[in-house]
């Protein structure tokens, strides 16, 4: 494959956020941006379907796209202070050896087990793995979207507005 950057041929590529634009570059190239974690928050499925019927223009088959979107979302959940006090005196631990444990200042952990404070993402899966608790909810958001696209061969911008428009 070829770095986006400055063209070299090389195998690994990484993908990297060189002044806003996310490029896949080769490990020198690499240095000038920075590295983009590649998660799948939003995953794509797309796939044809047969649609009856036949294009004037060239003989062949219509089809429409159909498109599955699954959206990604993780939030913390409403009674997450009560759940960590519940699960801290569960493995028997004071504030203090939570605190070491997960290399946090005991104030912190005070503060959020009274709800004063919501823990970070990170943080949140540090109590998780350590308490054997469940913090992070994760949703799922599926849509499922069709654009019929015109007897011609390409779907074209009019095509995506007038479905959009029918909604």
């Amino acid at each position: 494959m070829q770095c986006e950057m400055c063209g070299k041929n090389t195998e690994s590529l990484s993908l990297s956020e060189v002044e806003g634009v996310e490029m896949k570059v080769c490990t020198i190239c690499s240095k000038f941006g920075t590295k983009v974690n590649v998660n799948k928050p939003q995953k794509t499925n797309y796939y044809r379907k047969k649609v009856q019927g036949k294009s004037q223009d060239d003989n062949k088959r219509i089809y429409e796209k159909v498109v599955n979107k699954r959206n990604y979302s993780t939030r913390l959940v409403e009674d997450y202070a009560q759940v960590i006090k519940k699960g801290r005196e569960q493995a028997h631990f004071k504030h203090v050896e939570l605190a070491m444990k997960l290399a946090e200042k005991e104030s912190v952990l005070l503060n959020i087990e009274r709800g004063k404070l919501r823990p970070s993402m990170q943080l949140a899966r540090k109590i998780e793995q350590l308490l054997e608790i469940k913090l992070i909810e994760e949703n799922v958001k599926e849509e499922k979207v069709e654009y019929q696209r015109s007897a011609n061969k390409a779907l074209t911008i009019g095509d995506l507005i007038a479905s959009k428009l029918k909604k």
